[in-house]
């Protein structure tokens, strides 16, 4: 936003944070003019423009055990795990990838703001949380946090899709901004940040 802004200064967001579930309702409500969405599915009466892989990762400090070498479910019930509410997408691929493997693990910290999941991170040294390279993009290479994938099928199976409602006739500034997070998430997702 802050990017696009600096280029449309004219522009004004009203940003509205909500959980999964409610997003695509807004949108298909006609209650926003864009919406970025984890999902784990298609989404019925909303128009996707993007859709881009958001696989679940670890998020470590670099010098955690974990961060040089193949990590899996079961190693992680040896570090306190910090992780976001049941209601989130990607912890629904966690909590099913340690089902499917038969694999408890008891978080030590469960929080629905990700703010607090990051600043328990930066404090406890051999914490680990979830997320995906879009949340942590930023923070990762400031705090030098290490992002790690496990190889576990259930935990790619969510996208980040760029929503709008269906039919609507776009605005003056919704055609450039559209196309510009399109660009910017695109350059995200592959690593060119």
């Amino acid at each position: 936003l802050a990017e696009f802004r600096a280029l449309n200064p004219g522009v004004y967001f009203a940003l509205k944070v909500e959980s999964a579930q409610s997003v695509a309702e807004r949108v298909r409500a006609g209650e926003c003019d864009v919406a970025l969405q984890f999902s784990l599915h298609p989404e019925r009466g909303v128009e996707v423009i993007g859709s881009w892989p958001a696989p679940v990762l670890l998020a470590m400090q670099k010098d955690h055990p974990l961060a040089q070498q193949p990590v899996t479910l079961e190693a992680l019930s040896h570090y306190p795990m910090a992780l976001p509410e049941q209601n989130t997408t990607v912890r629904q691929l966690f909590d099913l990838a340690c089902q499917m493997r038969g694999c408890v693990i008891e978080p030590v910290l469960t929080c629905d703001y990700f703010a607090t999941l990051y600043q328990f991170l930066l404090n406890t040294p051999q914490a680990i949380t979830i997320s995906s390279a879009f949340t942590l993009i930023n923070a990762a290479h400031a705090q030098h946090l290490v992002l790690r994938e496990m190889g576990v099928d259930q935990l790619s199976q969510r996208t980040l899709q760029l929503q709008r409602v269906s039919g609507r006739q776009r605005n003056a500034a919704l055609s450039p901004f559209l196309a510009f997070l399109q660009q910017r998430i695109s350059a995200i997702a592959a690593g060119r940040v």
